[in-house]
């Protein structure tokens, strides 16, 4: 896991079976991004079928997220 900041953009990116799933939130603004992780607590899904005779596989969606951060003042005693 890593947070990146730049321009008023911070970048959280996970990294899980060898994928890197990144999200952007904004310090003013919400940023919108797209990843393929549908939660950032439960495991990966695979891209297995559920029926052991199908022969497809489920694709894996790209979900949307919208994320903003906040940064609380520091209070400094005098």
């Amino acid at each position: 896991m890593y947070l990146s900041f730049k321009d008023g953009i911070c970048t959280f990116a996970l990294k899980r079976d060898n994928a890197v799933s990144s999200i952007k939130a904004g310090a003013k603004e919400w940023q919108v991004s797209n990843t393929l992780s549908v939660s950032l607590l439960a495991p990966p899904r695979s891209n297995f079928s559920k029926s052991v005779d199908a022969n497809y596989t489920i694709l894996k969606p790209n979900i949307k997220v919208a994320a903003q951060y906040a940064w609380p003042e520091e209070k400094r005693s005098k």
